[in-house]
């Protein structure tokens, strides 16, 4: 088996996982309870935000930061939100688990093959 068959297979079995499909019954369940939507694409908003300021390189205002901090606080209060952020979270350690597996063959290589696996070539 090649070895793009062996990672379409992995993705097959990722998206089988009861971490993956954990996340999918959560985001459903958002989707089914207007409050909860409506909070959640509100945070994701900020989030989203957020993330644009520090791709480019930019400061995030503390105040801004202040105001993510307090949406977080009051969302992780809403149970169908909540389980969103755990599944999140579980899914987080499974795929990190799954990286730390692939990369093991580049220690074969040196340490130059860390830049290999952050998308910069080596040489």
């Amino acid at each position: 088996m090649s070895v793009m068959e062996k990672a379409r297979d992995l993705a097959s079995a990722i998206r089988e996982s009861p971490e993956f499909v954990r996340i999918l019954h959560a985001r459903k369940e958002i989707e089914s309870h207007e409050a909860a939507r409506i909070m959640f694409r509100d945070f994701e908003k900020m989030r989203m935000d957020m993330e644009a300021l520090a791709k480019k390189g930019e400061k995030i205002p503390e105040q801004k930061l202040d105001a993510f901090k307090r949406s977080f606080e009051i969302i992780s209060y809403n149970p169908y939100i909540r389980d969103l952020l755990d599944a999140e979270v579980a899914f987080a350690r499974l795929f990190t688990q799954v990286q730390q597996v692939i990369a093991e063959p580049l220690e074969d290589l040196g340490p130059a093959a860390a830049g290999t696996v952050a998308g910069t070539a080596p040489f």
